[in-house]
């Protein structure tokens, strides 16, 4: 359900941010515009002193760049540990500032909330699901203003002694 309102609540920016810029300007702007971007992770899942690697992480993001500076995305991203004993899935909404630093070259953050989903068999049964704030650093790379590369840091999410935090690299496409 807080998915959906973080959805609704996105679209409804782009669809302003939309009829803004039909009023203000016929121009088109490289910077704005949707994207997709899909990405590999390696996730640490921490439950107080016990931690361990998920395993590779599949991450998919939509979104849309406001202009040069700012942008906001949803995403949905699945994973499991080797022996699958442990498997997560979320899902969230995010806003990036964004900076560009050289010609092909940005740095951004990422800040948002994530509803978040763990089952696991390690030691005993259980599922626990939940919704939390997350943040990371991001770098990107690209040889044009379509096609990127990334790189970043995450803390996608905490609730007490839990905490879910990794680093990824992914392929983008601006459209």
């Amino acid at each position: 359900m807080v998915f959906f309102k973080q959805l609704a609540v996105f679209l409804a920016l782009i669809t302003l941010n939309t009829l803004a810029q039909a009023q203000s300007s016929n121009d088109p702007d490289p910077d704005k515009g949707f994207y997709l971007q899909g990405g590999l992770a390696s996730l640490k899942y921490t439950y107080g002193n016990y931690n361990y690697n998920l395993g590779t992480t599949y991450a998919i993001y939509g979104g849309y760049n406001f202009n040069k500076n700012i942008a906001g995305e949803i995403l949905t991203a699945t994973s499991s540990t080797p022996s699958y004993s442990t498997t997560l899935s979320f899902k969230g909404f995010f806003i990036k500032p964004k900076m560009q630093l050289a010609e092909n070259f940005e740095l951004f953050g990422r800040f948002g909330s994530n509803s978040i989903s763990v089952s696991s068999t390690v030691q005993s049964s259980w599922t626990k699901s939940y919704t939390s704030y997350g943040g990371g650093l991001t770098a990107f790379m690209s040889s044009d203003k379509k096609d990127y590369i990334s790189a970043e840091y995450m803390s996608w999410g905490q609730e007490g002694a839990i905490k879910l935090t990794g680093i990824s690299v992914g392929y983008g496409k601006r459209f």
